[in-house]
C-alpha cells in the first residue's frame, strides 16, 4: 500500500474562522483514519473472500486500482468526517485520536453528549489538500500526489515543465453554483423548493446559494445549507515521474478572481524567462505583489507554492 509522506492544505473559511481553522488542525487526521478503517475493511474482506461489506467500488482487474481507490475514498471519507465532527462542537482529531480510533464522532467521547448536528455552530470553509504518496507494496502506481477539492481554492501544476508559462494547468475545478455540473447537482434542491439560487446586487452579479447567500457548493461547515452545500470533495490524481521536479501552486479565490491560470503560470514558473530559477518562495512573493498592484476586486489571498521532486 503507498505511504503518506507529505500533506498540505488550503482552508478559505468564511462567515468566522471556526471551520478553516478546525480543517487547519484535523483534516490530515480524518483522512488518515478514514484511509486506515478503508485498509483494515479491505484486508479483512480480502481475508473472507468478499467484497460486498466495502463500502466502495472495487475494480476487479489489478491491485493497483483497488489501491487508487482506497486512497480517494479516504480522502472522501475524511471530508465528510470532518463535516460530521465539526457539526458536534467537538476539537478537532489529534493523532493520538486516530491511534486510538477516536477521530470519528460517534466513537468518541463526544458522541455520548452531542445527538447530531449543531446547526447554531457558524461558518464554513473550502478545503484544497495535496496528499503526496510515495511508492508502496502491493502495485501501487505511485508516487504521485492526490488532490482533494471542496471549494473554489484552486490547485494547479506545471507538471514538471519548469519553463511552464504556457504549461500550467488546473487540476482541480471550482465549485461554484454558475458551475454546470455543479448547478444540475444544486437544480434537485432548487425543485425541492429548499434553496434559491440567485444574483446577489453588487456589480460582480455573483451567484449565491440561499439562504445562506453561499457562493461557493461545496464547503466543509455551513451546517444550516449542508442540503446544498456539501463537503464531499472531487479527488485528482497527479503521477509523479522519478528525477522530475513538479510545481503545485494553490490558492483561495482572492487570487483567481483577479488572475487566469495561465497568468499565474507565467509568474511562478520554476524558470524566468531569462532561465534563471526562480524558487518557491520568490515566486509567491511575486505573485502576491503582483495581486496586491493589480486592484479591482478585492479579497483575501491565501497562496501556498510547493514543489515536489521524487529522488
Amino acid at each position: 500500500m503507498a505511504k503518506l509522506v507529505a500533506f498540505a492544505g488550503v482552508f478559505d473559511g468564511h462567515d468566522g474562522e471556526a471551520a478553516s481553522h478546525y480543517c487547519c488542525k484535523g483534516m490530515l487526521h480524518h483522512i488518515l483514519a478514514e484511509t486506515d478503517r478503508l485498509t483494515h475493511k479491505l484486508t479483512e474482506t480480502t481475508k473472507r473472500g468478499r467484497k460486498k461489506s466495502l463500502s466502495m467500488p472495487l475494480p476487479s482487474s489489478s491491485s493497483k486500482d483497488i489501491n487508487i481507490q482506497l486512497l480517494k475514498q479516504g480522502q472522501v471519507n475524511g471530508y465528510t468526517s470532518a463535516q460530521t465532527r465539526f457539526g458536534t462542537g467537538a476539537d478537532p482529531p489529534t493523532f493520538a485520536d486516530v491511534n486510538d480510533g477516536h477521530v470519528r464522532s460517534n466513537q468518541s467521547l463526544f458522541g455520548k453528549f452531542f445527538c447530531g448536528t449543531r446547526r447554531s455552530i457558524r461558518g464554513g470553509t473550502t478545503a484544497t489538500c495535496i496528499s503526496l504518496y510515495s511508492k508502496g507494496d502491493g502495485g501501487s502506481p505511485v508516487p504521485c500526489a492526490l488532490v482533494a477539492c471542496a471549494g473554489d481554492s484552486r490547485c494547479i501544476t506545471d507538471d514538471g515543465c519548469v519553463d511552464g508559462v504556457m504549461n500550467f494547468r488546473n487540476v482541480t475545478k471550482d465549485h461554484r453554483p454558475a458551475e454546470p455540473d455543479e448547478a444540475r447537482r444544486l437544480q434537485t434542491c432548487v425543485k425541492r423548493g429548499t434553496v434559491l439560487i440567485a444574483k446577489d446586487d453588487n456589480i460582480f452579479g455573483t451567484l449565491r446559494i440561499y439562504p445562506g447567500g453561499l457562493a461557493v457548493s461545496r464547503t466543509v461547515g455551513d451546517l444550516a445549507f449542508t442540503e446544498a452545500a456539501v463537503p464531499t470533495p472531487e479527488v485528482f490524481i497527479v503521477p509523479l515521474a522519478a528525477a522530475t521536479t513538479f510545481r503545485f501552486v494553490i490558492a483561495s479565490d482572492g487570487l483567481w478572481d483577479v488572475f487566469k491560470t495561465d497568468e499565474v503560470g507565467a509568474m511562478v514558473a520554476q524558470e524566468t524567462a531569462d532561465q534563471e530559477p526562480r524558487s518557491p518562495k520568490k515566486a509567491a512573493k511575486e505573485l502576491l505583489d503582483a495581486c496586491i498592484k493589480h486592484g479591482g476586486y478585492e479579497d483575501d489571498v491565501t497562496l501556498l507554492i510547493m514543489d515536489v521532486t521524487v529522488l
